[in-house]
């Protein structure tokens, strides 16, 4: 059910997602725990899809190494995966970014619409914040229903130009899920 809801917004905001992918030439995910795994599981297929290299890198390995770990082309978008959006982490590895290369695009992709990453960059107008539905927020010990969230809602980004497939992909996958809950 939640990953029909995650698709719908992420098709609603296909527009917004299409200006932040415009003139570049590599994206990098990054995250923290469980998300950064969310970013790798996207990473191969953005890459096909958007003939873009496309590097993930965990956000503790932003804030150790500082911009050594990061690609030198700045022509990029940088994707923050978070599922609290209020780890140490992600929100210091996009504070460090904005400070050292002001012009770097950012998306965030939250599924805590009251995360620290949704409330201090939603107005920034370099930051483009998607919070999925706080359903998707898990607060237990298993996150897979984030998990699985995150994947799609970054697993959207390399079907921008087709959003009619992406449609088709997640309303198929939600009715497989739910074939499975209800057996």
């Amino acid at each position: 059910h939640s990953w029909r809801v995650t698709g719908d917004q992420m098709v609603s905001a296909n527009f917004r997602l299409k200006k932040c992918l415009a003139d570049k030439s590599l994206s990098v995910l990054t995250g923290s725990g469980s998300s950064l795994d969310a970013g790798e599981c996207v990473r191969l297929g953005l890459q096909k899809e958007l003939s873009l290299s496309v590097a993930a890198i965990g956000g503790d390995a932003l804030l150790l190494q500082g911009l050594v770990a990061f690609p030198t082309l700045r022509q990029c978008l940088v994707v923050s995966l978070a599922r609290s959006g209020d780890s140490p982490e992600s929100c210091g590895a996009v504070s460090l970014l904005k400070e050292s290369d002001p012009e770097l695009r950012h998306l965030v992709l939250t599924c805590n619409s009251r995360g620290r990453l949704e409330t201090l960059y939603k107005d920034d107008p370099l930051v483009e914040v998607v919070a999925l539905d706080e359903r998707t927020n898990d607060r237990s010990l298993v996150m897979t229903n984030s998990f699985t969230n995150l994947v799609l809602a970054a697993r959207s980004l390399g079907m921008v130009r087709h959003v009619d497939s992406f449609r088709i992909l997640y309303q198929s996958l939600s009715g497989i899920a739910q074939q499975v809950i209800t057996k």
